[in-house]
């Protein structure tokens, strides 16, 4: 099997963003479950627990949520410095914008 430097999961903005200024030298593989990468790019929207409450009182947004996400990793332009933060418990969820 093929070794990779980087694996990208998604291949909307964000993905395809990161893809593309990943240096040359970088072995990239970009996964999606789209047919085809950018074949319905679609704009992805992020809300903190506290929005998510304050929705919760206005209409089901737990029924538009996707993803629930309780780590993140921040990588430096230079591509050489980053830092990892995660939690036990989801803080930022992600949503359907389609929905």
């Amino acid at each position: 099997m093929d070794q990779f430097d980087v694996v990208i999961v998604g291949a909307s903005f964000s993905g395809l963003t990161l893809a593309h200024h990943l240096p040359q030298q970088y072995k990239v593989l970009v996964i999606d479950s789209k047919p085809s990468a950018g074949s319905t790019v679609e704009s992805t929207g992020l809300i903190t627990s506290k929005t998510r409450q304050e929705f919760l009182s206005f209409f089901p947004i737990d029924d538009y949520i996707t993803n629930r996400i309780s780590s993140i990793c921040v990588v430096s332009p230079n591509f050489q410095d980053h830092f990892i933060s995660s939690l036990d418990h989801p803080w930022i969820y992600q949503t359907d914008t389609k929905g």
